[in-house]
């Protein structure tokens, strides 16, 4: 697991009068640690477990500031509205609609108000799908592909979010010790400052999504051609679980019943061998460093692996792969040539905390 639920804030850094052609936000990274949870009941792998990186910008008339879940597997603006003109904020984050002299209620499942952009310039009359179930942030930004929209035809994300930019694509690099992320909107020069890029062609009109001809992590492997979906809401690796067993059973990797997750000797980490995926022109590495959890052992002293069966655990795809790929690459995705960029991530921010 890539731990525990990661939460990312995304603080936006200040802007001069003239914008360029692209914007970077640092991602401050905040871990739930494994001790706080121990403290509630015994961790647990659970299929709702998600990692969350935030963003933070301002919505309505009155401009009010909220966080809201960037998702690459959806591709609305989702938001929370609050059940009422006033509100607990200890229940989590939601948009004070009432307060907002532009907002206009389109149907029973969308509305239209003002948000900022990616140069916090406000974009008017913006249709987003709504919700009033409670939640920890005010909503979701969805920058995956238009065929993933709950309501074709009438949410026009993320396109809006990305009008202004040079290009329309976005880049995402997390620090090699996770305690810093950056992401840039509108280019990927953040990761052609890490080397050269290798880009993959989109294989999905819903998702960002790269095609595989097979799958390794030591002796184990599977040449069978597939896809692999790459979803910054989730924490875990999924795969087939025939692999899942090759590679478990092969590289003492066990299931704890205890914890309901994959665990391995924390010492054994120098020995343990990459996850390769066989991609066109070579292949994509997920180092153990990533998929291996060492910051909090469990209690017995061992570490949680971020492998899971994906049908068991999974929204649909055969493979899917989280922040991990963020971590071990500079990742961009481009929506014009329809393409995912790779290039080895050099991002290093030491000092790490949880909270």
């Amino acid at each position: 697991m890539l731990k525990s639920i990661v939460l990312f804030n995304v603080f936006c850094l200040s802007l001069s009068f003239h914008l360029p052609p692209t914007n970077r936000f640092n991602l401050d990274i905040n871990r739930s640690s494994l001790k706080q949870r121990l403290t509630k009941a015994p961790y647990h792998h659970d299929p709702s477990d998600f990692a969350y990186v935030t963003f933070s910008t301002t919505i309505g008339s009155n401009k009010q500031i909220g966080k809201f879940v960037v998702d690459t597997i959806a591709a609305d603006l989702q938001v929370n509205l609050c059940p009422f003109s006033t509100y607990n904020p200890e229940d989590g984050e939601c948009f004070q609609y009432t307060k907002s002299a532009t907002f206009k209620k389109v149907s029973d499942r969308t509305a239209e108000d003002s948000i900022a952009d990616a140069f916090e310039h406000p974009i008017k009359n913006v249709t987003f799908a709504v919700s009033t179930i409670p939640s920890k942030f005010m909503g979701n930004i969805g920058l995956g592909w238009p065929a993933a929209s709950k309501y074709p035809g009438e949410t026009t994300f993320p396109m809006d979010f990305l009008r202004g930019t040079n290009k329309k694509m976005f880049a995402v690099a997390i620090s090699l010790t996770g305690c810093e992320s950056i992401i840039e909107y509108g280019g990927a020069e953040l990761c052609k400052e890490n080397g050269n890029t290798s880009y993959l062609p989109n294989t999905s009109g819903a998702y960002w999504q790269f095609g595989i001809d097979g799958a390794r992590l030591g002796t184990a492997k599977t040449i069978v051609r597939n896809h692999v979906v790459i979803d910054t809401k989730t924490e875990y690796i999924g795969m087939p679980k025939k692999f899942l067993q090759d590679i478990t059973s092969q590289n003492n990797i066990t299931w704890d019943g205890l914890y309901g997750a994959y665990t391995v000797e924390c010492r054994v980490i120098e020995t343990l061998p990459s996850l390769e995926f066989s991609v066109a022109g070579g292949t994509l590495n997920i180092h153990p460093a990533q998929y291996v959890y060492l910051a909090e052992p469990l209690p017995n002293g061992k570490c949680v692996v971020s492998f899971e069966d994906s049908k068991a655990y999974g929204f649909g795809p055969d493979w899917y792969i989280g922040l991990e790929v963020l971590t071990d690459y500079c990742v961009s995705f481009d929506y014009e040539k329809k393409r995912i960029g790779f290039s080895q991530n050099t991002l290093f921010v030491p000092g790490c905390h949880h909270g």
